[in-house]
């Protein structure tokens, strides 16, 4: 009985130095990343810099806190190895969500189909990406209730794992500027070449000086994608509409950007438009005829 009790209290004695020297390495390794940090982002004022060191200090603290911590338990382990495996069967089960998003988590780290301050689409969910977790990602929603792309305040918190079943839209992956088109219904009485002319004009006041920009993009998208656009100037396209001549302006501009510019082009239209008494908006109307 008498070395029964001596054999358990020295286990315990074992597992009480564990545990103690386990919270020291873990407070050591604390204080080492806020050291690394405040010398790092003394002159970094980039939020996103600032934002991939703090997780990239902390993924490397916790892999070395594995490599650290993971022997001072081995031993310990290795006299519960039946034990744990019937654990580790169990927790696969019930943690399957948990377990595909931490792979998710991974994967998004390699592969990359995403990163901070990218707008990106996953199912129904649109936003600005603002964060990265072990299991879930996190975005500022835009559209809803919210026209053009606008963010509603909303943070949304999405699981890592819906990256393996449902398809990822990046606003700015590929290139920095999407594709943006107006629709301007005109009447069939309307001159519609000096319309058109006026159109392209205002579009080149706003856009043309992205052109530059995009060229250089997709210079640079050509080394990875296979991304053809013959022309990316500004263009106007015409149809006849029930209503009237349609002319829609196709134009390219920076995803946080569609409502602003749309709102100059507009803008510029009207007061174009109403100088000339030869162009009229059109808008869906009835005739009646009286005999």
């Amino acid at each position: 009985m008498q070395d029964w009790i001596s054999d358990t209290l020295g286990i315990h004695s074992a597992v009480q130095a564990k545990i103690l020297i386990t919270i020291l390495f873990v407070l050591v390794l604390f204080l080492m990343r806020r050291l690394v940090l405040k010398a790092a982002l003394h002159r970094v004022s980039d939020p996103k810099i600032q934002y991939n060191w703090r997780k990239g200090t902390a993924y490397i603290i916790y892999f070395i806190g594995l490599v650290i911590i993971a022997p001072i338990w081995l031993s310990e382990l290795h006299s519960m190895g039946t034990f744990l495996g019937l654990l580790t069967a169990g927790l696969a089960i019930a943690l399957k969500d948990p377990l595909s998003n931490f792979f998710a988590w991974i994967f998004i780290l390699i592969k990359k189909p995403f990163e901070v301050g990218d707008r990106i689409q996953i199912g129904s969910n649109k936003g600005d990406l603002i964060n990265i977790g072990f299991l879930q990602f996190e975005l500022i929603e835009i559209g809803n209730w919210v026209d053009a792309d606008q963010s509603t305040g909303r943070i949304i918190h999405i699981p890592n794992g819906l990256v393996f079943t449902q398809p990822v839209f990046n606003f700015n992956q590929a290139m920095k500027h999407i594709w943006h088109e107006i629709p301007i219904l005109i009447t069939f009485e309307s001159n519609w070449e000096l319309a058109k002319k006026i159109l392209k004009e205002i579009a080149d006041k706003h856009v043309s000086k992205f052109v530059d920009q995009v060229k250089e993009q997709l210079n640079k998208v050509d080394q990875k994608y296979t991304v053809v656009y013959q022309n990316v100037e500004p263009a106007v396209f015409i149809k006849r509409d029930p209503s009237g001549i349609m002319l829609t302006i196709r134009y390219l501009c920076h995803p946080r950007t569609r409502r602003g510019t749309e709102q100059l082009i507009i803008e510029d239209l009207l007061k174009s438009f109403a100088e000339h008494p030869d162009i009229s908006l059109a808008y869906p109307t009835t005739r009646f005829y009286t005999s």
